[in-house]
């Protein structure tokens, strides 16, 4: 898993509680680095074991904790890679797009790099749906990068997950609908 996610999580941490809380997260999950590096790649099991230790740190469910974690992240990534967003896009743009450009370039310049495939249906001018497939089955922390993108352009919506690789579909389906 991309280091990214890595350096998010410490920071998210430390903005919410304070730097001991992320050395505690890191002695409690057993990892044997504090200090992640932007570009290098890590385990997968690393990173959920980071995760389940901070939610039993925190008291929240893993879902819990995955899904705010994700919405942290929309808000870090809009800070790292905001040159990959057009001007004039709006939410949905942003979800059109991220596998096109955000996700190819990542698979072209990281070949190692194995990011979620996503599937964008647009059903009607205020509602898309988005079909997720992992082998990490991140869902939630998908549905949180929905969420944290949405504050970001300022839109209220409506998250449904329709199917879930966590409960042995095909793929997780999830409709995004603009609140009005």
């Amino acid at each position: 898993m991309y280091g990214h996610l890595f350096i998010g999580l410490k920071e998210y941490v430390e903005s919410e509680f304070d730097a001991d809380t992320w050395i505690t997260v890191i002695n409690k999950s057993g990892s044997s680095s504090a200090d992640y590096k932007v570009l290098l790649n890590y385990p997968d099991s690393e990173f959920t074991d980071l995760i389940s230790a901070f939610a039993s740190v925190t008291g929240n469910s893993v879902p819990a904790t995955m899904e705010l974690f994700g919405k942290y992240m929309a808000h870090f990534f809009t800070r790292m890679y905001g040159v990959f967003f057009k001007e004039d896009w709006n939410f949905f743009d942003l979800m059109e797009h991220v596998e096109d450009t955000m996700h190819r370039n990542l698979r072209m310049y990281n070949p190692g790099l194995h990011p979620p495939e996503l599937a964008y249906t647009r059903i009607s001018t205020d509602e898309v749906s988005i079909t997720y497939n992992s082998h990490r089955k991140l869902c939630t922390f998908a549905i949180g990068l929905i969420k944290g993108f949405a504050e970001h352009y300022k839109e209220k919506i409506s998250v449904t997950e329709k199917t879930c690789l966590l409960q042995q579909d095909n793929a997780c389906r999830i409709s995004i609908k603009v609140v009005k």
